[in-house]
């Protein structure tokens, strides 16, 4: 009878144990991995024209936290951001360009799709109330 107490208490954690691997594989398996090289096209309209990014990006991912580069023909940027499941947000500040007007940083959000294209929004800090799309996909 003892022995029958104590697997049957066994087992119930040998359950338990199981349901939480696969729980924590299965959350694991959402995290998208966001390394790598990506095309990002973009526009943003206002009162003084449109802006268009257009950039190959070069991402790392450790974890949530994302970081790189984006190169594009006048200007390059450094980014920093965070994944959560299938959504990225990221910031990409200035280094180089040759339109002094575009200093500054770039935010971007977005989330993949099953079509594996990362759509969302984006804006520049100097254009605090204008919001344009982008999209990115890998390259």
């Amino acid at each position: 009878m003892l022995w029958q107490r104590i697997r049957g208490q066994n087992m119930r954690f040998f359950y338990l144990a199981a349901a939480l691997i696969f729980a924590s594989a299965a959350a694991q398996a959402q995290q998208v991995d966001f390394s790598g090289n990506w095309s990002v096209v973009g526009d943003l309209s206002s009162r003084r024209g449109t802006i268009v990014f257009m950039s190959t990006c070069g991402l790392d991912q450790i974890g949530s936290q994302v970081s790189g580069t984006c190169e594009g023909q006048k200007s390059s940027c450094a980014l920093t951001g965070v994944v959560k499941g299938n959504d990225i947000r990221w910031t990409c500040r200035t280094l180089t360009t040759d339109q002094p007007n575009l200093t500054g940083a770039f935010t971007f959000r977005g989330a993949v799709g099953n079509d594996h294209i990362v759509h969302g929004t984006w804006g520049h800090s100097r254009f605090a109330r204008r919001r344009g799309y982008f999209f990115m996909v890998r390259v």
